[in-house]
């Protein structure tokens, strides 16, 4: 996913073995926007996600501090949906 504002890359380092380019992005946005059922996509808080998907529910955690590549600085990871998710009550 892009970062709030720059390309879709994840933080210019190879974290993955296969990144997502701009067109790939686009290319998911708009088969998201297609589905007629529920849907969610999760990935690193983005500009581009925010505005193609403006009316899905964004829910955010700054909490996670682990990359593909090891410890890192703490990111904000979203999870956008398209339903009303029941509200989790968590033991902690």
């Amino acid at each position: 996913m892009t970062s709030a504002t720059g390309p879709a890359r994840s933080q210019e380092r190879a974290d993955y073995k296969h990144e997502f380019d701009d067109g790939d992005h686009a290319a998911l946005l708009e088969r998201l926007r297609r589905i007629k059922g529920r849907a969610a996509v999760s990935g690193y808080q983005s500009d581009l996600y925010d505005q193609a998907l403006a009316d899905w529910r964004r829910i955010d955690d700054r909490q996670k501090g682990l990359t593909a590549g090891g410890l890192g600085a703490k990111r904000t990871e979203s999870v956008y949906i398209n339903y009303t998710a029941p509200q989790l009550i968590l033991p902690f």
